[in-house]
């Protein structure tokens, strides 16, 4: 099984806005769903609660929920959401 491509499709309110990826197969089966939020950093209360908002009142819970920001602090997994640091999740660390 090799990934053909992915969805990228984009779900906004009042003012957030969500990415969903869908990751599929070449038979268009959907393999994974990713709800994801970039920042460049998170450390500020206001902004952490921004991001994580919108994540934590998904309706899809069976998708992953995931942060990428720049931080080196304030990483791991907070009420089901996923705070990782983007180099090291695209280098797959």
């Amino acid at each position: 099984m090799s990934l053909r491509f992915a969805d990228i499709r984009f779900a906004s309110g009042k003012s957030v806005k969500l990415k969903l990826i869908l990751l599929r197969l070449g038979n268009m089966q959907i393999l994974r769903k990713l709800y994801i939020q970039v920042s460049a950093s998170i450390l500020d209360e206001h902004t952490r609660e921004r991001e994580l908002s919108p994540l934590l009142n998904a309706r899809d819970l069976s998708a992953k929920r995931m942060v990428l920001t720049l931080d080196r602090f304030g990483l791991g997994k907070s009420d089901g959401v996923t705070v990782a640091n983007a180099i090291d999740w695209m280098l797959g660390k």
